[in-house]
């Protein structure tokens, strides 16, 4: 290396080194609820500016989320494999994009380790955590669009009911491929989706695809598993007034 070239790689070697030092890292939270990343931005000059913008957008976007802090998701699955963990992530990030709701994965006893889900874990014969006054139970292979979810939860408080298991059948569940899965891990709309239906394969509706929802205006009895609230006689059985078109498939 010559002179000069030793300079020069010196000057900028310094110049990297003055960067470096001019910069702050931190961990912000940023895209959706619970995704938090390193970044790395500097103090004092124009890019300060535009992380701040970020950081404000996403504070009115968590700010617009509709909450349903008396309500939670149940997850249901019956296997564990790659796909299923994706699949739960992914519905995880839709769902807290949109609502702020609690989200709990149910599984038969013993067929998973729990470090392998990222979600809080429950079984057929745990308690809910909380005193709950609507819980639904959506099948890992009936995902519905968050309209029709948004309904869901609406439908316990507009129609003021208490102490009752509502069963809700799509007309259509829908298998979403794998061209469209990675498209929909991008924007995270079920409009893509909804717009697209006549390129899924699709199959009639069965009880693997039906979602169950629990109301208790006055919360639920803490004394009794999920599994014995699922089975309870004393709870009325009512037809849910709500027609669900379509769920989603994405396994």
């Amino acid at each position: 290396m010559s002179n000069g070239q030793q300079k020069r790689f010196c000057i900028i070697q310094e110049m990297s080194n003055a960067r470096k030092i001019s910069l702050r890292k931190m961990s912000i939270s940023i895209g959706f609820p619970g995704m938090t990343v390193p970044f790395v931005y500097p103090q004092q000059n124009c890019s300060s500016k535009i992380v701040e913008f970020i950081l404000q957008r996403k504070r009115e976007l968590d700010s617009q989320r509709n909450s349903y802090l008396k309500s939670c998701l149940i997850l249901e699955i019956d296997t564990i494999d790659n796909n299923i963990i994706s699949d739960l992530d992914l519905f995880h990030t839709v769902i807290s994009k949109y609502l702020n709701i609690s989200f709990y994965v149910l599984t038969k006893f013993g067929i998973i380790e729990p470090n392998e889900i990222h979600q809080p874990i429950l079984t057929y014969s745990d308690l809910l955590p909380e005193n709950y006054q609507q819980v639904i139970f959506i099948p890992i292979a009936s995902i519905p669009a968050i309209k029709d979810l948004k309904e869901m939860l609406r439908i316990g408080e507009k129609d003021n009911l208490n102490n009752t298991y509502l069963k809700v059948l799509p007309n259509k569940n829908l298998h979403v491929d794998a061209l469209f899965k990675e498209v929909f891990t991008k924007v995270l709309d079920f409009e893509v989706l909804s717009a697209n239906q006549g390129k899924f394969n699709q199959s009639l509706p069965r009880k693997a695809h039906e979602i169950r929802i629990l109301n208790f205006k006055h919360g639920y009895s803490a004394s009794k598993s999920i599994g014995d609230l699922l089975h309870d006689p004393t709870i009325s059985r009512k037809h849910f007034g709500y027609v669900l078109d379509s769920t989603y498939n994405f396994s």
